[in-house]
């Protein structure tokens, strides 16, 4: 063993690929160690029913099916089949195992990195590529859902595989490569069926890049016939029960209506509580169906005619989502534990925001070596994105989108070394940006420390010139005392529960709508609260109340606002004469309006507690005073204190120190990280002020 290891670091791809190599052997540890803890965290969870809810049992139900012949029977798929035959598959040969095929799927998405590195180092350079695997690894919501039967386990792989056997047809002409890519491809849309919009972009991209036409003929047909030829079993199968020309699942109807209909927020809202409008659309909208009066398309495309500037609207609402919104309120909680509470994925520290726009400066300035590679990454990424916003967006759709995301984001901080020395304005510049928005996006203290070590350590290199050495603790003191900055806004805005993809009951008559909160801190000042609406005239006058007590015996806030001024999905401000002693007191706030009917009602926003509860310290509550009813759910609000800047320091310190926030837990050792990092501060940047002078 001791010579075969001998002679294996020997090995020239061993030697030039070490650290790639170590990346993986890192991901492998980390992708099987997730999903056993939270094994050990839910021991039943996996025992007599697959983890994570609805659609994992479903997935499980529909591999018995398969098995037994009984499935999809006589009717159309009317899901995805790739999943449920994966588990079919496993449960043939190894038996039902409901762990097994969740540390299967962690193993199989070591492909994902392999072809992930290669990606980005044919794009850009072997340190980008390594940086983006290891970026990918750091990611905490793809290794929050490999423990749930989920198909974007499956979807992830076979399609940054895609992109990587095109890249290597791209580099030498084989058609080889590109059956491979046809393959997954196939494979990938019988887990995402939007994935086949990806045809036409390959299709686009080899008639740009074309040898001939007559290659490209044979090429193009080859491709597209050969996906084709892969999934007609199911289209076949789907045109035999039904008579319709179906390619994969029959829930693309319905997919659509879900995110383009007057309800619809752009999110899976049927997933959501059953009394939601867009849900009680839907219901409606079946018994017509059944009846054969309209079909989803049809009331689509009714839609988008009579009221397009809503479907415009909604449509820019979801391309935020895809694109910019955070991962946290795009996630869909299957088990009752959150990253936050996890002890392996909250100290990874690469989060969506930061990643996407750093990406974005990636794709405008760093420049790929590869401009036909980059072609085709624009193209079949773009089409996907393109075919994903039409539908509606969760989390787990955007996880195809995060390898070549995480690419780009690497491929910015890689050119740093290049641009100090070639182009200093421009790495200047970056670095500023950066910096600035640092404030805004705490996370993107990774990508900076990476981008000024490797440019400052280039410049200073060769010419040992301290300027760049005391600029690099200036930027790591900046980043250290920034930190204290984030945390105290966080700490002054911690009583909050600012997730809003649930719409409140109606507020009508006597009843009221409300929420219990604990405050943190003295002084209790402002108010926010979420506002929602319905397709409807709100015309009518509402409410605001704060009490101590549910039965409002002491109203410490009463103020009033115009029903017909609020929109959906806004904020309403309030603010009132401190109160001095609040910290660690229960308030009930709550609205009422009245005079308001079913017809000019409006609501509250908020989410729902099942099965996360995101605010443990209140509950929402609904009813007439006196006789409140719980709802399972948490109206969105944020409670804020009057606080001096030194109070929202002393409480931004705390909060470092209750949530260990640097691993520490002491306030003491938070203080002495300030004092130390605002004294580095001064030292080095009086160090460059000196340095410039004796030049």
């Amino acid at each position: 063993m001791a010579e075969y290891l001998r002679q294996l670091t020997k090995n020239p791809f061993f030697i030039s690929h070490t650290i790639p190599i170590f990346v993986l052997l890192l991901t492998f540890v980390l992708f099987l160690s997730y999903p056993t803890n939270l094994h050990a965290t839910f021991p039943n969870g996996f025992i007599n029913k697959p983890f994570c809810g609805v659609d994992a049992q479903t997935h499980h139900q529909r591999a018995l099916g398969l098995i037994s012949g009984q499935y999809p029977g006589d009717k159309p798929w009317l899901f995805i089949p790739f999943y449920p035959a994966y588990l079919a598959t496993l449960y043939v040969f190894l038996g039902i195992d409901f762990f097994f095929p969740v540390v299967v799927q962690s193993i199989f998405n070591l492909i994902t990195c392999a072809a992930l590195y290669a990606i980005g180092r044919y794009l850009f350079s072997n340190l980008a590529g390594t940086l983006a695997t290891l970026a990918f690894v750091l990611y905490a919501p793809f290794i929050y859902y490999l423990p749930c039967y989920d198909q974007s386990l499956l979807t992830v792989p076979f399609f940054t595989l895609t992109v990587f056997f095109l890249f290597k047809f791209q580099a030498n002409r084989q058609i080889r490569w590109l059956v491979f890519a046809a393959i997954c491809v196939a494979l990938s849309a019988l887990s995402r069926p939007t994935i086949l919009i990806i045809v036409p972009a390959v299709l686009l991209w080899l008639f740009i890049y074309r040898i001939s036409f007559k290659r490209f003929l044979l090429e193009a047909l080859g491709f597209a016939g050969l996906v084709l030829i892969l999934i007609s079993p199911i289209t076949w199968h789907n045109y035999q029960t039904s008579g319709l020309f179906i390619p994969l699942s029959k829930n693309g109807g319905v997919n659509l209506f879900t995110g383009n209909n007057p309800d619809a927020s752009g999110l899976d809202s049927l997933a959501h509580v059953q009394s939601q409008p867009a849900v009680l659309r839907h219901v409606e909208l079946q018994k017509r169906r059944i009846s054969g009066e309209t079909t989803y398309s049809a009331e689509v495309f009714k839609y988008i005619r009579e009221q397009p500037g809503d479907w415009i609207q909604l449509t820019g609402r979801k391309v935020w989502l895809w694109f910019g919104e955070a991962d946290r309120p795009l996630i869909s909680p299957f088990f009752s534990q959150t990253i936050e509470e996890s002890m392996i994925l909250r100290w990874l520290p690469i989060e969506w925001q930061a990643m996407a726009f750093t990406a974005l400066l990636g794709l405008v300035l760093a420049k790929s070596r590869q401009h036909q590679a980059n072609m085709l990454v624009w193209l079949v990424y773009g089409f996907f994105s393109l075919a994903t916003i039409l539908f509606f967006i969760q989390l787990r759709f955007r996880l195809p989108f995060v390898p070549i995301v995480v690419i780009y984001a690497m491929a910015l901080v890689t050119q740093a070394s290049n641009w100090i020395q070639q182009n200093q304005k421009r790495y200047w510049l970056v670095l500023i940006v950066l910096l600035a928005m640092y404030l805004i996006l705490p996370s993107l203290w990774i990508f900076i420390l990476i981008y000024s070590l490797r440019g400052l350590w280039a410049a200073s290199k060769p010419s040992g010139d301290v300027v760049h050495r005391w600029t690099f603790i200036v930027i790591w003191s900046y980043l250290v005392v920034g930190g204290f900055f984030i945390h105290s806004r966080m700490a002054a805005n911690d009583v909050s529960q600012t997730i809003a993809h649930y719409l409140g009951p109606r507020l009508v008559g006597q009843g009221i709508l409300g929420q219990t909160l604990q405050m943190d801190c003295d002084g209790f000042d402002s108010l926010w609260i979420k506002m929602g609406t319905f397709d409807n005239n709100h015309d009518q006058p509402v409410t605001l109340f704060l009490t101590k007590d549910l039965d409002a015996q002491q109203t410490l806030l009463a103020g009033q606002f115009d029903g017909s001024k609020v929109q959906d999905n806004t904020w309403l401000h309030f603010e009132f004469e401190p109160l001095p002693d609040s910290n660690r007191q229960t308030y009930f706030f709550f609205i009422t309006s009245p005079t308001s009917t079913v017809d000019n009602s409006l609501t509250t926003r908020g989410y729902s507690d099942v099965p996360i509860d995101y605010y443990k310290s209140g509950q929402a509550y609904a009813g007439a005073l006196g006789s409140l009813q719980k709802i399972e759910a948490d109206f969105a609000f944020v409670a804020t204190c009057q606080q001096s800047l030194w109070q929202k320091l002393l409480a931004g310190v705390d909060y470092m120190a209750t949530h260990k926030v640097w691993v520490l837990s002491s306030t003491k050792e938070y203080w002495i990280i300030l004092g130390l990092h605002l004294v580095l501060l001064i030292v080095s940047t009086i160090g460059i002020v000196i340095s410039l002078r004796n030049k």
